[in-house]
């Protein structure tokens, strides 16, 4: 049979369609391939949360909230009860966009591998939107005493010196004084986080041996009591939760190179 490289013959005495044709791609090439695909789809080795910007303007907006509660009853004072209200809706309603924005990049930063940072910091994630949430149902409450006892917003009860508006200063006060010591100490924690450019925990060989010896039995004697119990399958859960997602990860990848390799075998086969 006619070859369509050279006219070498091999060892049997006949000609072959692959004894002389050069080898589309060697283990060599697959190797480079794989490396450079999976190098230019792997995430950078520490990654930020670019929330701080966020969490300070979180911050002006609570200071302002109690500056205003003051501010408005003095220059305005026969609607000041309208318009706090009207200012404590547009405070919940940029809360309510923040705190999605933020929890969008904490989410991200759990699916890269971060997950101590995630459980410190999931409290402190939702207090700046359940307080105003709480906040507007006493809001409600005390507007609905207000029009059921004191229909003309005058003082209630009518013996007292208290007006709406020195309501709603209280309760201003009260969200602005558990508010801000979480948003600080959210900023700090975040700021820290930025500054330390960690790389995700998961790939720490200290924390995934603590991962497991926290699971495995072991003979030591004494008392566990349910927080730590609690804390251990908390972890075990967002262990499993990335390596999934990982898992996921590493099975797109995959099928996207046995793509490549498929094309680029089609395409030499062709060339030849």
């Amino acid at each position: 049979m006619v070859s369509l490289g050279s006219d070498t013959r091999n060892p049997g005495g006949g000609y072959s369609f692959h004894a002389d044709v050069t080898p589309i791609f060697d283990e060599t090439d697959e190797a480079s391939l794989v490396s450079s695909v999976l190098i230019s789809d792997e995430e950078p080795n520490y990654k930020v949360i670019p929330i701080t910007g966020v969490i300070l303007l979180e911050v002006l907006c609570t200071i302002g909230l109690m500056v205003s509660s003051f501010v408005v009853p003095h220059f305005l004072e026969e609607d000041a009860c309208f318009i706090l209200s009207c200012v404590h809706a547009v405070y919940w309603s940029l809360l309510f966009i923040t705190s999605g924005y933020r929890n969008y990049h904490h989410n991200y930063l759990q699916r890269c591998g971060y997950l101590e940072f995630f459980r410190n910091t999931q409290l402190l994630q939702r207090i700046p939107l359940i307080v105003p949430s709480l906040g507007n149902v006493l809001l409600v409450v005390v507007l609905a005493l207000f029009l059921r006892y004191c229909p003309g917003m005058e003082k209630c009860p009518s013996n007292s010196s208290f007006y709406c508006e020195n309501y709603l200063q209280i309760l201003f006060g009260i969200e602005v004084f558990i508010l801000l010591p979480c948003l600080i100490k959210y900023l700090v924690l975040v700021v820290k986080f930025n500054h330390s450019k960690a790389v995700p925990d998961v790939h720490q060989d200290e924390l995934l041996i603590s991962y497991v010896q926290s699971y495995a039995p072991t003979n030591e004697i004494g008392f566990r009591d349910e927080d730590y119990m609690e804390e251990i399958l908390e972890k075990q859960a967002d262990m499993i939760r990335y390596l999934k997602q990982h898992s996921n990860n590493l099975s797109r990848k995959i099928m996207k190179l046995n793509s490549q390799l498929e094309a680029m075998q089609n395409s030499g086969v062709q060339r030849f």
